[in-house]
């Protein structure tokens, strides 16, 4: 659009134009007067004027021109620029969500419910892959003997071993304060006042309630059919699979 098309309309209004001298004059005392400046020599004030007039058509020129857009385009664009601010919300929530997550961990006492607080916001195979690395992280510390005895304590079995057969582990065990034994009827029962104790049922535990109450069947069946067995923390051979456990029946 250039001006002699709208010049009736702007006749009507305070215009000047940056390619008449005259106007630019004008400008100038108008500008002086509203910085409240000292008038500036009129032979500086006009070799920059020239120098500014000389140079116009080459500055405008550089002036890149608007872009025109056809309408499918403009319809492809606009689907581009809400799934961009849908995405940017989505970046949000989930940043909200991790500050929520953060003052929950500050909040922990221990790894276990560290490890309960990060399972809440993974998928349910990630879940069931940070409850198991939680059980295998709280058990590795134990003897096999030890975490056998958590195993028949757990699924409540009773405890009756054969001494002959494990005799060095169970006072090895004992003196480690990881279990307790009856003196008057030789009965085996873990410490539950061991720190480590305490960690390893509660790992178990949670994963227990997974398998229970969240997991989907789904996963479960997958799973399932991944061991090729019943997945289950009454089966031994589950518990193999994040610790050293072993029989000793």
């Amino acid at each position: 659009m250039t001006y002699d098309k709208v010049q009736n309309v702007l006749k009507v209004t305070i215009l000047d134009k940056i390619d008449n001298e005259s106007d630019l004059n004008r400008f100038h005392d108008n500008l002086l007067v509203y910085l409240d400046r000292q008038h500036i020599a009129s032979a500086r004030s006009s070799t920059k004027k020239k120098a500014f007039l000389q140079n116009l058509n080459d500055t405008l020129g550089k002036i890149e021109k608007p872009i025109k857009i056809n309408p499918t385009e403009y319809k492809t664009l606009k689907k581009e620029h809400e799934a961009l601010i849908s995405e940017s919300i989505e970046y949000e929530n989930e940043i909200t969500a991790l500050k929520a997550q953060i003052k929950k961990l500050e909040k922990c006492k221990d790894a276990s419910q560290v490890s309960q607080i990060k399972s809440e916001s993974l998928s349910d195979n990630d879940k069931f892959i940070a409850l198991k690395d939680n059980c295998e992280t709280s058990l590795e510390k134990l003897s096999s003997f030890t975490i056998y005895i958590l195993y028949l304590y757990f699924n409540r079995k009773n405890i009756n071993l054969k001494e002959e057969y494990c005799y060095q582990e169970m006072k090895q065990a004992e003196q480690d304060s990881y279990i307790k034994i009856d003196e008057d009827n030789g009965e085996i029962t873990p410490n539950l006042n061991d720190k480590s104790i305490k960690e390893a049922l509660n790992s178990i535990n949670n994963l227990k309630d997974f398998l229970e109450n969240n997991i989907s069947p789904e996963l479960y069946e997958k799973i399932t059919n991944d061991y090729a067995f019943d997945l289950s923390l009454s089966n031994i051979r589950f518990w193999e699979q994040f610790s050293s456990i072993r029989s000793y029946m």
